[in-house]
């Protein structure tokens, strides 16, 4: 098993409290069957007064002798950052964030009583600057226990779920686990570890606990295959299985490309929408959701990003003389440039989008032929079932493009917004809104394979 949270670096927080509970606890990991551990210090924490070089160089310090009496076990490092409004406010200059070493996975935890829309909001503004954030002890936050369809939509706005393993040998626990299997809104299972007595690094009798009520598949997933990813700083594709065992091998393949097809198959019908908008945001008028907006924006395939919308010709009337997407104009004479509208920004990002989705429609509309046709032509059923999940690899890797891809549009046009002093509620509606539709498709073409 692969353990990404323990705080079993000595002295330093609320974890192992000497360097021989240390070792023993590291002693304990591995008799449990830990071959892998990520190192997890609190950062920001009221109960620990280091900062993320100090914690490292501590590491550095207690890795050697941890290498020397266990060489099985592979040591990386990492923290769990305490999100509050001081770390929240300083995460726009920051330059290095404190993620796990050699990655871009942040393990992150915040105050018990914080509520779902603070959570989406840290995470997003993490997503933006390409930060992959965990979401540790899932189970502690009261507003997620009260209401588990909320962690769902942590899981939409980019976190990975972390459960703690002896969170899963209490009844309580069990309940709200059980909760999030079935909304498939849980990613990774750690121990947590702080101690020898209390909260203790093993994670087998919740592998078997998490085996016996779901599957050797659902188990192996969280404390193995995910945590491995983590591990190795490789790129994360949420798997969706059921509890179900029946065609829960099918399951995951039609879930997951899902997924990627909602991500891509979205923008059409929100390109085509008609959309409500003030010809300026200083008229004092409801800003509507812009339809095309962030729904469409998980179709582009950005291989140059967007220009600001301050290099873009304009002509007397305001129409873009150029796409944004390739960075090139048709250029004819412009006779005046005036001041971008409210409008004028909103339609450059989404012809931007226009531009690019068919391309991407065709490249996915490819993939799903090609799996159709594994399946119905390929009789032998490992290379067929080889076939498949190299094409939900093919899906997966276009999900991720497109998912980074998203967040730079968002973040370009909302830059955009403020530099010519528009609101910017529009960012915040057009996400909920393609979270919304991301969903609904989903089903949708789930249903298809019933």
């Amino acid at each position: 098993m692969i353990e990404t949270h323990v705080h079993i670096l000595p002295e330093v927080d609320d974890g192992a409290s000497s360097l021989e509970t240390s070792m023993k606890m590291l002693e304990m990991a591995a008799k449990d069957g830990v071959t892998h551990m990520v190192v997890t210090p609190h950062l920001n924490h009221a109960c620990s007064k280091y900062d993320y070089d100090d914690l490292h160089r501590f590491y550095e310090t207690w890795v050697l002798k941890a290498k020397e009496a266990y060489p099985e076990i592979t040591f990386r490092f990492g923290v769990e950052v305490y999100i509050d409004d001081n770390f929240t406010r300083d995460l726009a200059n920051m330059t290095n964030m404190p993620t796990f070493e050699n990655s871009n996975y942040m393990l992150i935890e915040f105050k018990r009583d914080t509520k779902l829309e603070t959570m989406l909001s840290v995470v997003y503004e993490l997503k933006l600057r390409g930060i992959t954030p965990i979401l540790a002890h899932v189970e502690h936050y009261l507003d997620l226990l009260i209401s588990p369809q909320k962690v769902k939509e942590l899981c939409q706005e980019g976190a990975l779920i972390q459960f703690s393993a002896s969170s899963l040998l209490d009844k309580r626990g069990q309940r709200f686990f059980e909760k999030l299997i079935q909304l498939n809104a849980i990613d990774l299972v750690a121990s947590d570890g702080h101690d020898i007595s209390r909260r203790q690094p093993v994670m087998r009798e919740a592998y078997h606990y998490v085996k016996k009520i779901a599957s050797a598949e659902w188990a192996n997933l969280l404390f193995e295959q995910t945590p491995r990813k983590i591990f190795d700083g490789a790129p994360y594709i949420r798997q969706y299985l059921l509890v179900t065992p029946k065609k829960r091998y099918y399951a995951a393949v039609t879930m997951t490309l899902c997924f990627g097809l909602v991500l891509l198959f979205t923008g059409t019908s929100m390109i085509n929408s008609e959309s409500s908008l003030p010809s300026s945001a200083s008229s004092g008028g409801d800003l509507v959701s812009v339809a095309g907006t962030e729904e469409t924006s998980g179709t582009v395939a950005m291989s140059t990003v967007a220009t600001s919308v301050e290099d873009i010709d304009l002509t007397d009337e305001g129409v873009p003389t150029g796409q944004i997407a390739t960075g090139q104009s048709t250029k004819t004479e412009p006779t005046t440039v005036r001041v971008l509208t409210y409008d004028d920004v909103t339609a450059l990002y989404i012809q931007q989008l226009e531009s690019l989705q068919n391309k991407y429609v065709a490249d996915v509309e490819r993939i799903f032929g090609d799996i159709q046709n594994a399946q119905n032509f390929v009789a032998d059923e490992a290379k067929r079932k080889a076939a498949i999940e190299g094409y939900i690899e093919e899906v997966g890797r276009l999900e991720i493009i497109c998912d980074r891809e998203v967040y730079d549009v968002l973040y370009l046009f909302q830059n955009d917004l403020e530099a010519h002093k528009y609101p910017v509620a529009v960012i915040e509606q057009t996400r909920a809104k393609y979270h919304q539709i991301k969903e609904e498709t989903k089903q949708k073409y789930l249903s298809n394979f019933k």
